[in-house]
C-alpha cells in the first residue's frame, strides 16, 4: 500500500507544527496498526502518515456502505508522523456498535485529505450474534395488535443486527420488526449495544397462538437462531361463568373472548404461593370452541381451595398460556377442615429420609405438612382427594420423643394431629440435679462435720454413731408455662406505594416481645425485621415502607405463638414529565422505583371511555425512561404514564399531567 505524495503541504505542516522533520521517503508507509479491530467499544489505532499533519484526523468508511462512517482526531506520540487515534467502534448512544466489515481509510491534515487506501480496515465482532434463551427477551410474550417493544440482551450485536422472527422454520410474514422508537429510553434501544437491543414487534390479528424462534445477524453473514424464545399470545378472555364451585365436583365452565382460536385448551391457572415442586393449574377438557366461547369440564375433587385463588386461561398446543383481563376471578371453596385420621409409617428414625403417607379428610392438592424441628418436608403429593405423601428427612441430631404432625391448606384451614408420630432418637436430656453443698464424694456419716480435715468417712464406726439421714427426694419439674396467646396482625393501609410508610398493629399479651417478620419479593425467606414490646393495653405497633410486595407476621419472642401472615401490596412509584419539543411534538421523560431495568412503561390519554396509549419505553438500569410522540392534531389531554404486574409489584400509576397540544 502506497501514500499519495504530498512533499510541500508536508513541510509547511511541519514548520507550522515546530518539528525538526527531513522530506519524507518514497518507501511504503503502513498507515494503521492493528489494521483491525472489534466492534463494540472505542479502539486505540496507531497511524503512521507519509508526513507530520495539523489538526490531522483519520476517518474510516464501510466500502460497501458510505453512509457508515467513523472518525477520530490523531493525537501526537511524539514521533514524527506517528499518531494514536481513539475509534468509536463502540456503544454510541445514537448509532450502536460499528457494523462489521471492510473499511477504507483516509488521514488528513488541516481538513486536506494527505493519505489514503481502499479496504485497508478491518472491524469484526466476537462471534455470531444472538440470545441465549427465553430469559432474555423481555418480554418474551407479545399479544396481537399491540406494538411491543421488546429488548434482547445477548452478545455481538451491532448497529446492523438484523432480527427476524421465525415460524416453522421461515421468516414469519404475521410478526413485523421494525426499529424500536428512536427516542426510547437512552436510545440505545434503536441501535443497540453489543449486549443489548430492541425491536418493536407487531402481531397481527389472527397470527397462530405459540412458540416463535428469533434469527439474528449481522451483515458479515454470521448469525444464530434463539429457539422458542418467543411466545405469540392470542385474544385475551374477559369472563369466567361460573366464578366458583366446591372442591368435591365436576363442572363445565364458560370462558368468554372475542376472536378465541381453534385448538385452545382452558385451565384454571393457581395464582397464590405455590409449594415446592406442586403444580395448582386445573386443565380443563375441552367440548366445544367458538370464536367467542370455550366450554370446557373441570374436575375440582381435591382442588386447592382459595377465595379467588384461580384465573382464566388457555393455551396453544406448545403450551403458550393467554390470560384474561376482564372478570377472570375463580374460587375454589372447600367445606371440611384438614384432618388426619392414618399416618404411616408412624415412626422415623434420625438421619434418615423416606415417604411419609397420609389419610383423612380436607386434604387436597397444595396442602401442607409440618412435623416440628429438625425435620424437613418435600415433594408433597396428593393422589385422591383425603390422602397425600411426602419425603420426610429427619436431621441426624433430632430429639426423640412424641411429635404432632400439622396438616394446613392453601385456604388457610389448618388442623393439629396430636402425638401422630414418633422420633427414635435419645430423648430431651432431663434437668441436670442441684449440686449437694458439700465438697466431699459422699456424705459425711457424722452427723456434725469432723474435725479431721479428711474429706473421707472413717472406714469404721464412730463412738458417737448417728443415722444417715435419708436422701432428699428430687424436686419435682416446675410445670411449663402456658403457650401465650397469638398475636393478631393488622396493615394500614393493605396496598401502598414503593417506598410508602404503612402502619403494622395487632394486639398481644401485655409486656411480650413481638417479633415481625418479612420477605419482600423476589425473595421468599422470612427474616426478623422488627422487635417490640406489647404495651399495658395490648397493643403493639411498626412502621415499614418496603420497595415490593411484602408478606408479614407477628411473632410472640420464644414461642410458636404467632398471627397469620397478611400481605402488603406495593405499587411501583412512577411519575411522567412532558416537554415540547417542536409544533405537536413532545418528550415523555419519567422515573420509577423500585428502578426496575426492562419493565415495559406505557403512557395513555383517555378519550372518551377508552384509554389511548400516546407512547411506550422500557426503564434504564438507572430507573429512568424517555420516547417522544408528534401528534396529529391540537388538543387538550391528561397523560399517565402506569407500569405492568409482576410477582414483585402491582401496576403503579402516576398522577396525570394535562397538556394543551400546539
Amino acid at each position: 500500500m502506497r501514500f499519495a505524495r504530498r512533499p510541500a503541504l508536508a513541510l509547511a505542516v511541519a514548520v507550522l507544527a515546530g518539528l525538526l522533520v527531513t522530506p519524507a521517503s518514497t518507501a511504503a508507509v503502513p498507515l494503521l496498526d492493528p489494521s483491525a479491530a472489534l466492534s463494540g467499544a472505542t479502539r486505540t489505532v496507531q497511524v503512521t502518515a507519509s508526513a507530520p499533519v495539523l489538526a490531522g484526523q483519520l476517518t474510516i468508511t464501510r466500502s460497501d456502505d458510505p453512509a457508515e462512517v467513523y472518525s477520530a482526531p490523531l493525537l501526537p506520540t511524539g514521533v514524527p508522523a506517528r499518531y494514536d487515534a481513539e475509534l468509536p467502534l463502540g456503544d454510541t448512544v445514537s448509532r450502536g456498535p460499528a457494523n462489521p466489515g471492510i473499511y477504507d481509510v483516509a488521514v488528513t491534515s488541516a481538513g486536506t485529505p494527505v493519505d489514503t487506501c481502499s479496504r485497508c480496515f478491518t472491524v469484526t465482532t466476537p462471534g455470531a450474534p444472538g440470545v441465549v434463551s427465553a430469559a432474555s427477551v423481555a418480554p418474551s410474550q407479545v399479544a396481537p395488535s399491540t406494538p411491543t417493544e421488546v429488548v434482547f440482551t445477548g452478545s455481538s450485536f451491532t448497529r446492523g443486527t438484523a432480527v427476524e422472527v421465525l415460524y416453522s422454520g421461515s421468516i414469519d410474514p404475521l410478526v413485523r420488526v421494525d426499529a424500536a422508537s428512536s427516542t426510547a429510553t437512552t436510545g440505545q434501544l434503536t441501535a443497540g449495544s453489543s449486549t443489548s437491543i430492541a425491536r418493536t414487534l407487531t402481531v397481527t390479528s389472527g397470527a397462530p397462538v405459540g412458540k416463535r424462534s428469533i434469527r439474528f445477524r449481522n451483515s458479515d453473514g454470521r448469525s444464530t437462531v434463539c429457539g422458542s424464545c418467543l411466545s405469540v399470545l392470542g385474544p385475551p378472555l374477559s369472563s369466567v361463568e361460573p366464578t366458583g364451585a366446591t372442591n368435591d365436583r365436576v363442572l363445565d365452565l364458560t370462558l368468554r373472548g372475542t376472536g378465541l382460536p381453534s385448538g385452545a385448551t382452558a385451565r384454571l391457572i393457581w395464582t397464590g404461593p405455590r409449594p415446592a415442586g406442586v403444580d395448582l393449574d386445573i386443565i380443563g377438557r375441552t367440548k366445544t370452541v367458538s370464536a367467542t366461547a370455550i366450554v370446557a369440564t373441570f374436575d375440582l375433587n381435591g382442588a386447592a381451595p382459595g377465595s379467588n385463588g384461580y384465573t382464566v386461561g388457555y393455551s396453544s398446543p406448545d403450551g403458550v398460556i393467554t390470560g384474561c383481563v376482564g372478570i377472570c376471578r375463580f374460587t375454589v371453596q372447600q367445606i371440611l377442615i384438614p384432618v388426619i385420621s392414618v399416618i404411616a409409617p408412624r415412626t422415623l428414625k434420625p438421619g434418615t429420609s423416606q415417604r411419609v403417607s397420609v389419610s383423612g379428610s380436607g386434604l387436597n392438592a397444595g396442602t401442607t405438612m409440618d412435623l416440628g424441628p429438625d425435620t424437613a418436608v418435600t415433594a408433597v403429593t396428593s393422589s385422591t382427594a383425603g390422602s397425600l405423601s411426602a419425603t420426610v428427612a429427619v436431621a441426624a441430631g433430632a430429639v426423640g420423643g412424641i411429635r404432632d404432625v400439622v396438616v394446613k391448606n392453601t385456604d388457610g384451614q389448618s388442623s393439629t394431629c396430636v402425638g401422630c408420630l414418633a422420633l427414635t432418637g435419645p430423648p430431651a436430656p432431663s434437668p441436670s440435679p442441684v449440686a449437694s453443698p458439700t465438697k466431699s464424694a459422699a456424705p459425711s456419716p457424722s452427723a456434725s462435720p469432723s474435725a479431721s480435715p479428711s474429706p473421707s468417712p472413717s472406714a469404721s464406726p464412730s463412738a458417737s454413731p448417728s443415722p444417715s439421714p435419708p436422701a432428699p427426694s428430687p424436686e419435682p419439674p416446675a410445670e411449663p408455662d402456658p403457650e401465650p396467646v397469638a398475636p393478631t396482625i393488622r396493615l394500614a393501609p393493605a396496598q401502598s406505594l414503593a417506598g410508602q410508610k404503612v402502619q403494622v398493629t395487632g394486639t398481644a399479651e401485655p409486656g411480650a416481645t413481638v417479633e415481625l417478620l418479612a420477605y419482600t419479593r423476589p425473595g421468599t425467606t422470612y427474616a426478623v425485621v422488627r422487635t417490640a414490646e406489647v404495651a399495658e393495653d395490648g397493643t403493639y405497633a411498626f412502621t415499614v415502607a418496603p420497595a415490593a410486595n411484602t408478606r408479614v407476621f407477628a411473632r410472640v419472642a420464644d414461642s410458636q405463638a404467632q398471627s397469620p401472615s397478611a400481605v402488603l401490596k406495593v405499587a411501583t412509584s412512577i411519575n411522567v414529565k412532558v416537554t415540547r419539543t417542536g409544533v405537536r411534538t413532545y418528550r415523555f421523560t419519567g422515573s420509577t422505583l423500585p428502578k426496575r431495568p426492562g419493565q415495559t412503561i406505557n403512557v395513555y390519554y383517555v378519550a372518551g371511555s377508552k384509554k389511548i396509549i400516546a407512547g411506550k419505553a422500557v426503564v434504564t438500569p438507572k430507573g429512568t425512561y424517555l420516547f417522544e410522540r408528534r401528534f396529529g392534531a391540537g388538543g387538550t389531554l391528561a397523560f399517565t404514564a402506569q407500569t405492568g404486574v409482576d410477582l414483585s409489584n402491582v401496576a403503579g400509576t402516576s398522577a396525570p399531567v394535562r397538556v394543551a397540544l400546539r
